[in-house]
């Protein structure tokens, strides 16, 4: 088919009764986001839209000239036959993923559904083609993250495991899948209870719940029987969570210390064995001090190195710790990334193709006004020349209100350009904030970045049926151009008032509705300033709820969140510190007291040492 008419004009169609309404379903098809096909059973193309036609880069003419076998690759082909031959009998089938030929000679990747529909006594396929390319795209990426963090940690020779909230394996590394003489893809979705008695399974799943249902990291000894042989380890356990803080598991570090306690073991008995001897040799004193001098010699040279052992122990501890809390920082790091990236996207394709047709209405506007302004003009000569105007004429003007029309006409034109005016405006802040070409290090303007930021959270500023607006007052100094990431620098804006905007809704909400114009009425204050010739610093205030001191001590660690469960996810202020002190090097305070008010100071350099990273 051509277009949408064709497609509901094919004989095959003569049954439907389309008269009502056939622009609507014609538009329908048309502007549906995913491909649609007809076909018969033998693979014949009956009816495309245009959406499957651009998507396999041909004309829905082109398409309708082949079959449904000429654009599926050979490797699809046996299976899909099969298929069709079966549908009638199914009624529908998928969805499911496939591919099919684009015109360049590539494969476009697909999800797929079809339904069998009976028409003139003949079996019909129709097809709803999905696109999924992005998101296989983003399942390599996924994939090659998986690799390097399963590189990470087999190259550790303590333990590491990550298991579910049912005791499954999710993750196992080589160190941990050895004590099991297994690999780790042998280890992983299976739990301790295939691989160790019973009983001993059960005390570690009680511990994995504990420390669950706490929340609190535990270092413990554990005792494992595997086969025939016993090892002692000493775990360092943690809650595993989602982005939004629900516990999906534990993550732990185990080393085996089961020689060390077999040291310890000796020492006691040796211990044990010297106080006997004591005893025993009390009648040759002399010989027996000698001998003791010796063995207390020997001993404290064994405790000696036994306390050195126990410091080594500990400083691995340390370092254990300190590499499990990098891992987090990192994960954390590569989960807001995609969450912002994808964020950027979004923002900057909305902007796009809203602006397109904001800029067609804005610059036919003007040209609008001239051609009204030309007939309006014509109108009052005819009335100037021909006085006498016919019944009908004066009848027809009379009833449109001419008069009203000459004057409200360029007023509604006006209001179109303000309208298409404030939508440019929106426009360019989308696009300001998401920056998504502006991943290097350029030279902004910081207010440019403040406004877009504000004009986005525009609708939580506004006032509610439950609370008044939120004034933001603005103390901008001059400010020359600042050398910086402008997404990252938006991102810590939008991360700071966002907090802001929280801390004001939850005052307002403990307390009774204030007055509009009272000096407690939630305000935000924005100031800017440059120190010392070549620093620049951003504070952001607000009258809030505040913060004790305990929260402030904690206020950037990450995970941290004081709000409810579902809300908070602990990573908006530690990746913007991260932001502000690691790719900026500059510094991100925090200043608040209970009942009076939180402030974030932020303060960068106007020029960045390219050196650090």
């Amino acid at each position: 088919m051509a277009n949408a008419s064709s497609f509901f004009s094919n004989p095959l169609f003569s049954g439907l009764n389309l008269d009502a309404s056939p622009d609507f379903l014609q538009q329908l098809i048309e502007c549906c986001p995913v491909g649609l096909v007809l076909c018969r059973l033998d693979g014949t193309l009956i009816a495309v839209n245009s959406r499957l036609a651009q998507l396999l880069g041909r004309t829905v003419e082109e398409l309708l000239s082949l079959t449904y076998w000429e654009i599926t690759p050979e490797t699809y082909r046996g299976a899909e036959r099969s298929q069709f031959a079966g549908l009638p009998n199914l009624q529908h089938y998928g969805p499911y993923e496939k591919e099919y030929w684009h015109q360049a000679g590539y494969t476009i990747p697909v999800q797929v559904s079809r339904v069998v529909l009976q028409h003139a006594g003949e079996s019909l396929i129709w097809s709803s083609v999905t696109d999924i390319s992005d998101r296989k795209q983003a399942e390599q990426r996924l994939l090659k993250h998986y690799h390097l963090l399963q590189s990470i940690i087999d190259s550790t020779p303590d333990a590491i495991f990550v298991r579910d909230l049912q005791g499954i394996y999710v993750i196992s590394n080589s160190a941990n899948s050895r004590l099991f003489n297994r690999t780790s893809p042998e280890v992983v979705g299976r739990s301790d209870a295939e691989f160790m008695p019973l009983e001993v399974a059960q005390k570690l799943w009680e511990v994995d719940r504990r420390i669950v249902q706490t929340g609190i990291s535990e270092n413990i000894e554990e005792v494992l029987t595997v086969g025939d042989i016993t090892y002692i380890f000493n775990s360092i356990k943690s809650v595993w969570r989602d982005a939004q803080g629900n516990p999906l598991g534990i993550v732990g570090i185990s080393r085996d210390i089961s020689d060390r306690k077999r040291a310890e073991q000796a020492l006691r008995h040796y211990q044990e064995t010297l106080e006997e001897r004591v005893k025993q040799r009390t009648s040759d004193l002399t010989k027996a001090n000698r001998k003791l001098v010796a063995e207390i010699v020997e001993r404290q040279q064994i405790e000696k190195a036994l306390r050195q052992s126990e410091a080594r122990e500990r400083e691995k501890a340390t370092h254990l710790e300190t590499a499990l809390h990098d891992l987090q920082r990192t994960q954390a790091k590569l989960v807001q990334s995609e969450k912002m990236s994808s964020l950027g996207q979004l923002v900057a394709g909305i902007a796009h193709e809203i602006n397109n047709p904001v800029n067609f209405i804005y610059g036919n506007i003007t040209y609008t006004g001239q051609y009204v302004q030309d007939l309006f003009k014509l109108v009052e000569l005819y009335q100037d020349c021909y006085a006498q105007s016919h019944p009908e004429i004066v009848a027809h003007i009379e009833a449109i209100d001419l008069e009203f029309v000459q004057e409200d006409l360029p007023r509604i034109l006006e209001s179109m350009r303000v309208g298409a005016e404030r939508i440019r405006e929106i426009v360019l802040s989308l696009r300001n904030f998401s920056r998504v070409d502006e991943s290097q290090m350029k030279s902004v303007d910081i207010h440019e970045g403040l406004e877009s930021t504000l004009l986005i959270l525009q609708n939580r500023l506004k006032s509610k049926p439950n609370r008044p607006a939120i004034n933001v007052v603005k103390t901008y100094s001059p400010l020359p151009k600042v050398e910086c990431y402008p997404g990252q620098l938006n991102q810590v804006f939008m991360n700071v008032l966002c907090n802001a905007i929280d801390a004001l809704e939850a005052k307002l909400e403990s307390a009774e509705a204030v007055p509009a114009n009272s000096s407690d009425s939630p305000t935000i204050t924005i100031s800017t300033e440059v120190r010392a010739s070549d620093w620049v610093t951003i504070s952001i205030a607000d009258n809030g709820i505040g913060m004790s001191e305990q929260t402030l001590n904690q206020l950037f660690n990450l995970f941290f969140t004081t709000k409810p469960v579902g809300k908070g996810t602990g990573l908006g202020l530690p990746i913007s510190y991260q932001i502000i002190v690691e790719r900026h090097q500059g510094y991100l305070h925090c200043q608040s007291q209970i009942g009076q008010g939180t402030e974030f100071i932020i303060e960068i350099p106007l020029k960045q040492n390219h050196q650090k990273t």
